[in-house]
């Protein structure tokens, strides 16, 4: 009999969907998983149910290099996952281990080209890059900064964030005649929130989008405005946006800066049309533009405006065939793909 494989997880912090792809590996694939981890962040306090007993979790607060370097030895794991390469302790801790147990570096990053980054490029391919095996990147735009940061292709592993699309599957679309775009995410200028709510105000007021609403559910610094035809619902635990989804229509996610958006790929599994961003990262996974929704171009007023009064033109057959193709979009990465991309390197 063979003996069971362990992996040592270097994380910030845990989401309901980090949680699945864990789930998923352990379950599937009988793989003890011990995950460092953040506090819970303040801007998004996600309820983090840690119940599988072959999970199990270390609060970094608590961890320092002697504690890593004793949970190492304890467990000799297959393969070392550090996610990012910004945190000291967890780099220090992998140039320690490189030369023994295989490591592979997770991030989001997506290329932009600007003068840091390629000063970037410079330090990671003379001092890390020799440290670490694999790079397990969200997506194409990620995958064309770990080429450049000096992996080859055969070493870069796509699919590195999943939605627990199974949770969204379940979740009932709204049948009503009232229809909603919705935002999720962090009100904070980056995610273009306020740039989203102005626009569709001056569109109802200026007559349009009378049959819709906007709804947003997040937490941060910008105030979502008070009016009849927004609802605020502050931030929302996942397990807790069935009542969203079932009052929702269209994802809106316009955001300037967003190297991934998992929030994409949630509701695209939830069989939504999407209009995201250009700078979104998640959209050139699950989002085919004119096919299950649209991209706009990032703090823009009038390319944001013209697609919200053309989405809100479809009549429901419309947007139910464009969100049949976001859902088959979805089922592209899963948890299950996720734990099947760790499992074949351990």
């Amino acid at each position: 009999m063979s003996k069971t494989k362990s992996i040592l997880i270097l994380y910030y912090e845990l989401a309901g969907y980090t949680i699945a792809c864990f789930e998923a590996l352990s379950k599937k694939h009988d793989v003890n998983i011990h995950v460092v981890r953040y506090p819970t962040n303040a801007v998004a306090p996600f309820e983090i149910a840690e119940t599988n007993n072959t999970i199990k979790y270390y609060n970094y607060t608590e961890t320092n290099e002697k504690e890593l370097e004793n949970i190492f030895n304890l467990i000799s794991p297959n393969l070392i996952l550090c996610c990012g390469w910004g945190n000291k302790r967890y780099l220090n801790f992998c140039k320690k281990r490189s030369k023994k147990t295989p490591i592979a570096i997770a991030f989001d990053n997506q290329w932009l080209g600007t003068l840091k980054q390629y000063i970037g490029i410079f330090y990671f391919k003379l001092f890390l890059k020799k440290h670490f095996k694999y790079a397990f990147v969200p997506g194409k735009r990620q995958a064309n900064f770990a080429e450049k940061i000096g992996f080859e292709k055969k070493f870069i592993l796509s699919g590195f964030y999943s939605a627990d699309v199974e949770l969204f599957y379940s979740y009932k679309k709204n049948t009503t005649n009232k229809k909603s775009f919705v935002f999720i995410g962090r009100y904070e200028p980056e995610k273009g929130i306020q740039l989203l709510c102005e626009t569709f105000l001056n569109l109802f007021n200026a007559g349009f989008l009378q049959n819709w609403q906007l709804i947003c559910a997040g937490k941060g610094t910008y105030e979502i405005p008070k009016h009849e035809a927004i609802i605020n619902y502050g931030f929302i635990q996942p397990k807790n946006l069935g009542t969203i989804i079932e009052q929702g229509t269209v994802l809106v996610l316009p955001s300037v800066f967003e190297p991934w958006g998992v929030v994409v790929h949630e509701f695209a599994a939830a069989s939504f049309p999407l209009i995201c961003s250009t700078n979104v990262g998640a959209a050139d996974a699950f989002l085919i533009n004119e096919k299950n929704g649209f991209l706009i171009i990032p703090n823009n007023y009038e390319s944001l405006k013209n697609v919200l009064i053309k989405m809100s033109n479809f009549d429901s057959n419309q947007l139910n065939q464009m969100g049949n193709i976001s859902k088959k979009l979805a089922s592209v990465i899963t948890p299950t793909t996720w734990a099947e991309t760790i499992y074949n390197l351990l």
